[in-house]
């Protein structure tokens, strides 16, 4: 929740499969506390480009304008166009929003595009039109050379990293109640991915 009022701008929630990552930004957007916030969810699933991933957001922003064309991301996708002519037109403005936006970027693993200067350059554009940018990604999934290119870049493309676990022992210890002490660390090992 402090991710609204912090400084902070771009984090990512790190985890393999299955560990309740989309889970839990899914119990967060439902809070409500947070109605006055604007959630875009976007797969980066199969998407090749930051063009691509500006369209995704475009379509998701203005549910009743219809585009089939690809939309370049310096158009501000937030912004409220009527027609194909005023969105071909249209130049970013240099105005300071405050954040009251968070897209969140799921698949991160699966974007198939590693040009992490154009990436950033789109996600520090979603930040002046007010966004704050939640990337989820399983980086267990990463090849070797995805993973090179992502340890240069990401002093400057997180503010913060958060792993998510399959196992927590808090967990373990709920299910087994006062019978936890006797669980041995090769018990809990076979155990942890049951739970």
């Amino acid at each position: 929740k402090s991710f609204l009022t912090n400084d902070y701008n771009i984090i990512m929630i790190d985890g393999p499969w299955g560990s309740g990552k989309t889970y839990l930004l899914n119990e967060f957007i439902n809070l409500k506390e947070n109605e006055n916030i604007e959630f875009y969810y976007v797969s980066l699933h199969g998407l090749k480009n930051i063009d691509e991933i500006n369209t995704r957001i475009y379509n998701i922003s203005n549910p009743d304008i219809k585009i089939t064309n690809v939309i370049s991301s310096v158009i501000n996708p937030f912004e409220k166009q009527k027609n194909t002519k005023e969105i071909l037109s249209f130049s970013l403005k240099n105005k300071k929003y405050k954040p009251d936006k968070i897209v969140i970027l799921d698949d991160f693993e699966r974007y198939y595009n590693s040009d992490y200067d154009a990436f950033l350059s789109y996600l520090n554009t979603l930040i002046a039109n007010g966004c704050k940018i939640i990337l989820v990604a399983n980086l267990l999934d990463f090849g070797s050379s995805e993973i090179y290119q992502f340890d240069k870049y990401k002093e400057k493309l997180l503010d913060r990293l958060y792993k998510a676990e399959l196992f927590d022992s808090d967990v373990i210890n709920k299910k087994f109640g006062k019978y936890y002490i006797y669980l041995t660390p090769t018990i809990i090992h076979r155990v942890k991915n049951n739970y």
